[in-house]
C-alpha cells in the first residue's frame, strides 16, 4: 500500500510534461482511495478527488520484474546500466512503460516477462482531455 499520493489540477493533452525517465499510465478511479490500472488496484492514503479517469506516474523502480506475477508485458527494448537493464516494455494496451531490473535478468526483446507495481508514492493527474 502506497505511504502517500497526490492528484494534480486538471492538464490537457497538449500539455507537455517532463518527466525525466518516467511515464503513465491510465487508471480508472473505483473507489474514495483506489484506483485500478491494467496492471492491478493502487490504493492511495489520501483520496482521490472525483469520479473517472486519471493518469498515474510511472517510474521505472515502481515496476518489478516477477516470474510469479499474472501481469504480463513485451520487451520493446533494453539499455545496460551496469548493475541494472532498463527495459521498455509493452503491456497489454499497448502502453508503453519503463522498469528498471537486476541485469542477471537478461530478456530478449519480444520476450513476455512478469510484472507487478511496487508504488510507495501514487502521483495521479487527472486524463488529459
Amino acid at each position: 500500500m502506497p505511504r502517500t499520493s497526490s492528484i494534480t489540477g486538471p492538464r490537457r493533452a497538449s500539455s507537455p510534461i517532463s518527466w525525466g525517465r518516467a511515464c503513465s499510465c491510465a487508471a480508472r478511479i473505483s473507489g474514495a482511495r483506489t484506483l485500478a490500472t491494467e496492471l492491478g488496484e493502487l490504493g492511495a492514503s489520501l483520496p482521490v478527488p472525483g469520479d473517472g479517469h486519471v493518469d498515474v506516474l510511472l517510474r521505472p523502480d515502481d515496476i518489478v520484474h516477477d516470474d510469479a506475477s499474472p501481469w504480463r508485458a513485451e520487451v520493446a527494448a533494453k539499455a545496460f546500466r551496469g548493475a541494472d537493464f532498463l527495459y521498455t516494455l509493452t503491456l497489454a494496451s499497448g502502453t508503453r512503460v519503463l522498469s528498471l531490473v537486476p541485469s542477471h535478468h537478461d530478456h530478449a526483446i519480444g520476450e513476455k516477462i512478469g510484472i507487478r507495481l511496487a508504488i510507495d508514492h501514487v502521483v495521479a493527474f487527472p486524463a488529459a482531455v
